[in-house]
């Protein structure tokens, strides 16, 4: 058995050095955080361009407007990522695609909608790579694999977990609550 097996199956081994590193459990429950607000929002949108405007090509172009910005300069992003703070670069974009989220309700056009999905998936594609920016610094040394794993729960369950709440609050109290879900997490997610 090789020293590296040794010191995983070890108690106090390397899942338990990322369990006890305050760093990467705020930088795992800010991005819990984050993915779960803005999974309630992937379902609130198009529930909002429907509520509004009906089924059609607007609801996918709404959507796409949310997640095209990462598609086509998501190299971009990361090449800003780099020349700047990461931890700075994540809070921001956070708060502006927190702001926008809020803004929804609010909206009186299409265009407007549009516009507010594409800000948010600006901020998206700089905050998500900035937080993966951010493992490096938090992850304890020989963890890495244990704090990738913990990041990628953090990133998938939201996935799931966000849906499932964002029925019951758009049922309850109206779409409208559902971006106000998001901003919250937006404040919130910095603070984790």
């Amino acid at each position: 058995m090789t020293d590296d097996t040794q010191t995983a199956k070890a108690p106090g081994g390397s899942f338990a050095r990322v369990l006890r590193s305050p760093g990467a459990l705020r930088l795992v429950g800010s991005l819990f955080v984050l993915e779960t607000g803005s999974a309630m929002t992937t379902v609130g949108l198009p529930l909002l361009v429907m509520q509004r405007y009906g089924l059609g090509l607007e609801v996918g172009f709404t959507l796409a407007a949310r997640f095209l910005p990462n598609i086509l300069l998501g190299a971009l992003a990361g090449q800003i990522v780099d020349r700047n703070d990461p931890r700075r670069v994540a809070m921001l974009a956070a708060l502006g695609s927190g702001l926008a989220a809020l803004l929804f309700p609010f909206t009186t056009a299409m265009w407007q909608i549009q516009l507010l999905a594409l800000a948010i998936g600006v901020g998206y594609m700089f905050g998500f790579p900035a937080t993966m920016a951010l493992r490096p610094q938090v992850i304890p040394e020989g963890s890495e694999l244990e704090g990738n794993g913990l990041i990628v729960t953090a990133e998938r369950v939201p996935k799931l977990l966000g849906p499932a709440l964002a029925g019951p609050i758009a049922a309850a109290a109206g779409i409208g609550w559902l971006f106000c879900a998001e901003a919250a997490t937006a404040l919130a997610a910095p603070r984790c």
